[in-house]
Protein backbone atom coordinates (compact mmCIF):
# COMPACT_ATOMS: atom_id res chain seq x y z
CA UNK A 1 0.00 0.00 0.00
CA UNK A 2 0.99 3.64 -0.36
CA UNK A 3 1.73 6.17 2.31
CA UNK A 4 5.35 5.72 3.36
CA UNK A 5 7.85 8.51 2.91
CA UNK A 6 11.11 7.17 1.58
CA UNK A 7 14.35 7.93 -0.22
CA UNK A 8 14.37 5.37 -3.06
CA UNK A 9 14.61 6.25 -6.76
CA UNK A 10 11.83 8.61 -7.83
CA UNK A 11 9.43 7.18 -10.45
CA UNK A 12 7.60 10.42 -11.24
CA UNK A 13 6.26 13.76 -10.07
CA UNK A 14 2.79 14.23 -8.60
CA UNK A 15 1.39 17.74 -8.33
CA UNK A 16 -0.58 18.46 -5.14
CA UNK A 17 -2.44 21.73 -5.68
CA UNK A 18 -5.52 23.66 -4.64
CA UNK A 19 -6.53 27.03 -3.26
CA UNK A 20 -5.06 28.34 -0.04
CA UNK A 21 -6.54 26.77 3.07
CA UNK A 22 -7.79 23.65 1.27
CA UNK A 23 -5.73 21.36 3.52
CA UNK A 24 -3.14 20.15 1.01
CA UNK A 25 -0.25 19.89 3.43
CA UNK A 26 -2.38 18.06 5.97
CA UNK A 27 -3.19 15.46 3.31
CA UNK A 28 0.50 15.11 2.52
CA UNK A 29 1.17 14.72 6.19
CA UNK A 30 -1.39 11.90 6.33
CA UNK A 31 0.38 10.18 3.42
CA UNK A 32 3.64 10.43 5.34
CA UNK A 33 2.16 9.02 8.54
CA UNK A 34 2.32 12.43 10.25
CA UNK A 35 6.08 12.71 9.80
CA UNK A 36 5.85 16.03 7.99
CA UNK A 37 5.72 19.44 9.69
CA UNK A 38 2.78 21.62 8.66
CA UNK A 39 3.67 25.03 7.21
CA UNK A 40 1.82 28.11 8.32
CA UNK A 41 1.57 29.73 4.89
CA UNK A 42 0.53 28.88 1.33
CA UNK A 43 3.20 30.77 -0.59
CA UNK A 44 5.98 28.20 -1.01
CA UNK A 45 6.12 24.52 -1.79
CA UNK A 46 7.15 21.24 -0.22
CA UNK A 47 8.60 18.22 -2.00
CA UNK A 48 8.21 14.87 -0.28
CA UNK A 49 8.90 11.40 -1.65
CA UNK A 50 6.06 8.95 -1.01
CA UNK A 51 6.59 5.23 -1.54
CA UNK A 52 3.87 3.13 -3.10
CA UNK A 53 3.40 -0.61 -3.04
CA UNK A 54 0.28 -1.39 -5.03
CA UNK A 55 -2.26 -4.16 -4.61
CA UNK A 56 -1.74 -5.35 -8.17
CA UNK A 57 0.97 -8.02 -8.56
CA UNK A 58 2.47 -6.22 -11.56
CA UNK A 59 3.06 -2.98 -9.64
CA UNK A 60 6.45 -2.87 -7.96
CA UNK A 61 7.55 -0.61 -5.11
CA UNK A 62 7.86 2.92 -6.45
CA UNK A 63 8.69 6.30 -5.06
CA UNK A 64 6.86 9.43 -6.22
CA UNK A 65 7.92 13.01 -5.58
CA UNK A 66 4.81 14.83 -4.35
CA UNK A 67 5.01 18.59 -4.93
CA UNK A 68 2.76 20.37 -2.44
CA UNK A 69 2.56 23.84 -4.04
CA UNK A 70 1.11 26.88 -2.28
CA UNK A 71 -2.40 27.93 -3.28
CA UNK A 72 -2.30 31.66 -2.57
CA UNK A 73 -3.02 33.84 -5.65
CA UNK A 74 0.63 34.86 -6.09
CA UNK A 75 1.72 31.22 -5.80
CA UNK A 76 -0.81 30.01 -8.39
CA UNK A 77 0.93 32.20 -10.95
CA UNK A 78 3.97 29.93 -10.55
CA UNK A 79 2.16 26.58 -10.81
CA UNK A 80 3.03 26.18 -14.48
CA UNK A 81 6.73 25.96 -13.58
CA UNK A 82 5.97 22.59 -11.98
CA UNK A 83 3.91 21.10 -14.84
CA UNK A 84 6.71 19.58 -16.90
CA UNK A 85 7.28 15.93 -16.01
CA UNK A 86 4.10 15.60 -13.95
CA UNK A 87 2.50 12.13 -14.06
CA UNK A 88 -0.43 12.73 -11.69
CA UNK A 89 -2.50 15.61 -10.31
CA UNK A 90 -4.15 15.88 -6.91
CA UNK A 91 -6.49 18.88 -6.71
CA UNK A 92 -7.67 19.58 -3.17
CA UNK A 93 -10.87 21.49 -2.43
CA UNK A 94 -12.14 22.70 0.94
CA UNK A 95 -15.59 21.13 0.63
CA UNK A 96 -17.17 23.30 3.32
CA UNK A 97 -16.05 26.65 1.86
CA UNK A 98 -18.81 27.45 -0.63
CA UNK A 99 -17.50 30.97 -1.26
CA UNK A 100 -14.59 29.58 -3.30
CA UNK A 101 -16.48 27.09 -5.48
CA UNK A 102 -16.39 29.27 -8.60
CA UNK A 103 -12.71 30.06 -8.14
CA UNK A 104 -11.95 26.36 -7.64
CA UNK A 105 -13.76 25.49 -10.87
CA UNK A 106 -11.97 28.19 -12.86
CA UNK A 107 -8.53 27.34 -11.47
CA UNK A 108 -9.00 23.61 -12.05
CA UNK A 109 -9.99 24.10 -15.69
CA UNK A 110 -7.01 26.38 -16.25
CA UNK A 111 -4.74 23.65 -14.92
CA UNK A 112 -6.32 20.94 -17.08
CA UNK A 113 -6.02 23.09 -20.20
CA UNK A 114 -2.24 23.23 -19.84
CA UNK A 115 -0.59 21.38 -22.73
CA UNK A 116 1.97 19.75 -20.42
CA UNK A 117 -0.82 18.14 -18.39
CA UNK A 118 -2.89 16.63 -21.21
CA UNK A 119 -4.26 13.14 -20.35
CA UNK A 120 -2.58 13.21 -16.89
CA UNK A 121 -4.79 11.35 -14.35
CA UNK A 122 -6.64 13.62 -11.93
CA UNK A 123 -7.66 13.00 -8.33
CA UNK A 124 -10.00 15.56 -6.76
CA UNK A 125 -10.02 15.49 -2.97
CA UNK A 126 -13.22 16.81 -1.42
CA UNK A 127 -11.38 17.67 1.73
CA UNK A 128 -12.54 18.40 5.28
CA UNK A 129 -15.45 16.01 4.79
CA UNK A 130 -15.61 15.58 8.56
CA UNK A 131 -17.10 19.09 8.93
CA UNK A 132 -20.88 19.41 9.13
CA UNK A 133 -21.28 21.96 6.32
CA UNK A 134 -19.15 20.08 3.79
CA UNK A 135 -20.59 19.35 0.36
CA UNK A 136 -21.29 15.84 -0.83
CA UNK A 137 -19.09 14.57 -3.63
CA UNK A 138 -21.81 14.79 -6.29
CA UNK A 139 -22.54 18.39 -5.27
CA UNK A 140 -18.89 19.35 -5.51
CA UNK A 141 -18.50 17.50 -8.80
CA UNK A 142 -21.39 19.48 -10.25
CA UNK A 143 -19.97 22.80 -9.05
CA UNK A 144 -16.55 21.96 -10.49
CA UNK A 145 -18.04 20.94 -13.87
CA UNK A 146 -16.26 17.61 -13.71
CA UNK A 147 -18.67 16.18 -16.30
CA UNK A 148 -16.81 18.25 -18.89
CA UNK A 149 -13.56 16.36 -18.35
CA UNK A 150 -13.23 13.87 -21.20
CA UNK A 151 -9.51 13.70 -21.91
CA UNK A 152 -8.28 11.81 -18.82
CA UNK A 153 -9.17 9.47 -15.99
CA UNK A 154 -10.47 11.34 -12.97
CA UNK A 155 -11.98 10.54 -9.60
CA UNK A 156 -13.44 12.57 -6.75
CA UNK A 157 -13.23 11.28 -3.19
CA UNK A 158 -14.02 12.59 0.27
CA UNK A 159 -10.91 13.05 2.38
CA UNK A 160 -9.89 14.27 5.79
CA UNK A 161 -6.22 14.33 6.64
CA UNK A 162 -7.22 15.01 10.21
CA UNK A 163 -9.71 12.21 10.93
CA UNK A 164 -9.29 9.66 8.12
CA UNK A 165 -5.68 9.21 6.94
CA UNK A 166 -6.58 5.73 5.66
CA UNK A 167 -9.00 7.29 3.19
CA UNK A 168 -6.27 9.65 1.99
CA UNK A 169 -3.97 6.72 1.31
CA UNK A 170 -6.70 4.80 -0.52
CA UNK A 171 -7.30 7.83 -2.75
CA UNK A 172 -3.56 8.06 -3.44
CA UNK A 173 -3.52 4.37 -4.35
CA UNK A 174 -6.20 4.98 -6.98
CA UNK A 175 -4.14 7.75 -8.56
CA UNK A 176 -0.97 5.66 -8.67
CA UNK A 177 -2.81 2.76 -10.31
CA UNK A 178 -4.09 5.15 -12.99
CA UNK A 179 -0.57 6.48 -13.52
CA UNK A 180 0.68 2.91 -13.91
CA UNK A 181 -2.12 2.18 -16.41
CA UNK A 182 -1.18 5.23 -18.49
CA UNK A 183 2.49 4.22 -18.40
CA UNK A 184 1.72 0.72 -19.66
CA UNK A 185 -0.49 1.99 -22.48
CA UNK A 186 2.08 4.61 -23.43
CA UNK A 187 4.78 1.96 -23.60
CA UNK A 188 2.59 -0.24 -25.80
CA UNK A 189 1.80 2.73 -28.05
CA UNK A 190 5.50 3.56 -28.35
CA UNK A 191 6.27 -0.07 -29.25
CA UNK A 192 3.60 0.02 -31.97
CA UNK A 193 5.01 3.27 -33.33
CA UNK A 194 8.53 1.85 -33.29
CA UNK A 195 7.36 -1.28 -35.15
CA UNK A 196 5.59 0.90 -37.69
CA UNK A 197 8.71 3.00 -38.22
CA UNK A 198 10.83 -0.13 -38.56
CA UNK A 199 8.44 -1.59 -41.13
CA UNK A 200 8.57 1.66 -43.08
CA UNK A 201 12.39 1.59 -43.00
CA UNK A 202 12.40 -2.06 -44.13
CA UNK A 203 10.02 -1.23 -46.99
CA UNK A 204 12.16 1.71 -48.08
CA UNK A 205 15.26 -0.48 -48.02
CA UNK A 206 13.54 -3.13 -50.13
CA UNK A 207 12.49 -0.50 -52.66
CA UNK A 208 16.04 0.80 -52.83
CA UNK A 209 17.32 -2.76 -53.42
CA UNK A 210 14.78 -3.22 -56.24
CA UNK A 211 15.91 0.03 -57.84
CA UNK A 212 19.52 -1.10 -57.68
CA UNK A 213 18.66 -4.39 -59.41
CA UNK A 214 16.80 -2.58 -62.19
CA UNK A 215 19.79 -0.37 -62.87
Amino acid sequence: MGGLCGKSIVSGKILLIGLEGAGKTQLLQALCNNKLPILENSTGYIVKNVEYQGNSPDVVLRNYAVYDVGGAPESRLKWSKFYNGTVGIIFVVDSQDKTKLLTNAEVLMQVLNAEELETIPLLICSNKCDLLMSLRTHELAENLNLHKIRDRKWNIVQTSGKTNPRGVKDAFNWLIEQIHFVEKNTTRSQRRQNRKKQNERDTNNENEDDDDEIQ
